[in-house]
């Protein structure tokens, strides 16, 4: 029988026996060495690379954080926020806290009113413009009014927990204060309902000043709206409330 083809040894490599094979081969299995320069400027001694380990991962305290869960009340010394809805009149809350829109189907509409006020401040060369009538965009109170207005039909999509109302009036009227200096805005709303209309008084306030920034903005950028409140409100439940310098 013919013999066959000498068996290798197993064993030592040898450098030079194939590609993955020989020292070169397994120095790339030991750790990285790096060499420290010598005196001469040349690299002599060498010095061990870091060795693999388990990696150590860090605690969420020592990255900072806690471990400790948020607890669901209080801590001593704490000062309790919680609010009880059924004491406090939060009628868009229901007894857990989650927000509703209120049952009104049990009430009889009435006539309802509210008049609310507010102003944007400006500088004075703006105000002249505005008085003037020398903007770009055309007659600045003209087009804020009807901004106003139309904000005022558009509250409920605005505002999520207010209640669609048939509005039998809005008005909405504006003028420059040169004192301010700035213009001032009043917005009044009427309707025949289960709910009041002073969301749609603030609104049309709202709404009628941000057009004013909008159409002056290219003039006066630091124009600031401020002093947005209810001034009255007539009809349902709660009757008649006037603003005082109380509420200011």
């Amino acid at each position: 029988m013919a013999p066959g083809p000498p068996r290798r040894r197993l064993g030592r490599t040898r450098a030079g026996d194939g590609p993955g094979r020989g020292p070169d081969a397994r120095a790339g299995c030991r750790p990285a060495r790096s060499r420290r320069p010598g005196r001469d400027g040349g690299f002599g001694e060498s010095i061990p690379g870091p060795r693999a380990g388990p990696v150590q991962r860090k605690s969420a305290v020592d990255r900072g954080g806690s471990t400790a869960q948020t607890p669901a009340g209080p801590t001593s010394g704490d000062h309790d926020w919680r609010i009880d809805v059924s004491s406090e009149g939060f009628t868009h809350l229901d007894e857990h806290g989650r927000p509703r829109m209120v049952d009104v189907g049990g009430k009889r509409p009435t006539h309802r009113r509210a008049v609310a006020e507010g102003q944007i401040v400006m500088s004075p060369e703006t105000a002249r413009a505005i008085a003037s009538g020398a903007t770009k965009k055309g007659n600045v109170l003209l087009i804020s009014e009807v901004a106003g207005i139309a904000g005022a039909k558009r509250t409920s999509d605005l505002i999520p927990l207010c209640h669609p109302v048939s509005l039998s009036s809005v008005e909405v009227r504006l003028e420059v204060d040169r004192e301010l200096p700035g213009v001032r805005a009043t917005a009044s709303a009427e309707v025949v309902e289960r709910t009041g209309v002073e969301m749609e008084a603030l609104t049309a306030v709202t709404v009628a000043l941000l057009t004013v920034y909008d159409m002056c903005k290219a003039l006066d950028r630091g124009m600031r709206i401020e002093g947005v409140r209810l001034l009255r409100k007539e009809g349902g439940r709660s009757g008649t409330w006037t603003a005082t310098t109380e509420n200011e």
